[in-house]
């Protein structure tokens, strides 16, 4: 099945990280996004790695906090989904919200279930990263 259509991505991921998989937010996070239109393609539960980790938050290596990621992630149990929508990535990114879920706009699944800012929750992937952070989820 082609998910491309103009060269706009019509697929994306959506992590579900520790502190949503441990207070059962599956579901609401999932009826958030069928209720946007997002059909799941695949899932797949798993405990992310350190290595992992590295290639998901690719961008946030020089950050100070990125060493407090890898001690909250590594390790713990996460659910990945690949989805499906028309301008997947930018839709997504825009119902997930910003990183920080103080900031993040009323509605979003930050602003709704994140803790903090390294507790938000979810993570979503950008438009360059994308392929790369399905293939290392989905195909290892």
């Amino acid at each position: 099945m082609n998910y491309m259509n103009n060269n706009i991505k019509n697929y994306s991921l959506l992590l579900i990280k520790p502190d949503a998989v441990i207070r059962n937010l599956e579901s609401d996070i999932v009826k958030i996004l069928e209720s946007n239109n997002f059909a799941v393609l695949e899932r797949k539960e798993f405990l992310i790695t350190e290595d992992d980790i590295v290639i998901l938050y690719h961008e946030s290596k020089a950050e100070k906090h990125f060493n407090l990621l890898v001690d909250y992630l590594n390790g713990e149990k996460v659910v990945a989904l690949k989805l499906n929508k028309e301008n997947c990535v930018d839709s997504l990114n825009s119902l997930v919200g910003v990183t920080d879920p103080r900031k993040a706009n009323s509605g979003t699944i930050r602003n709704i279930f994140g803790i903090d800012i390294l507790r938000n929750s979810v993570h979503s992937s950008n438009d360059n990263r994308v392929d790369l952070e399905i293939d290392l989820i989905f195909n290892k």
